[in-house]
């Protein structure tokens, strides 16, 4: 960060990596590309729930690095151990865009995830005053 080779980053925490992406896209006002084949998952390949389990299971951290600067970060990634890879890249038309080995498989507007899903008022009833002795 240091260096300005970063210039963006995102805790994933609980939200895995569909929302906090889209979450990124959302306020940088970009969109956001990028491929399962290159997500760093446990378990084998065939498990029934990796397609799933990718988009909602909570990752680590994701980073935006400036344009042809993205093998810099990866070397100070590897120079402490710690593990990094390239996913996907920056688009400009406001997509989250997953891709599996090239093909397509889900398209959403950042912002509609991000910013704008619906929200909603459900009914609420007074909860009893309870007292102990």
């Amino acid at each position: 960060m240091e260096t300005g080779a970063i210039v963006g980053i995102q805790d994933m925490g609980a939200a895995g990596l569909t929302c906090s992406t889209c979450e990124m896209g959302s306020r940088a006002g970009t969109g956001i590309e990028f491929d399962l084949q290159h997500v760093p998952q446990r378990g084998n390949r065939h498990d029934a729930v990796r397609d799933h389990a990718v988009g909602i299971a909570g990752a680590h951290c994701c980073w935006w690095a400036e344009q042809g600067r993205e093998e810099e970060v990866l070397r100070v990634f590897r120079k402490w151990g710690l593990d990094a890879v390239q996913i996907g890249h920056v688009t400009a038309d406001g997509i989250l865009r997953v891709k599996d080995h090239g093909q397509v498989v889900a398209e959403i507007p950042n912002r509609a995830l991000a910013d704008e899903a619906p929200l909603y008022d459900r009914a609420r009833t007074p909860s009893p005053i309870v007292r102990f002795r």
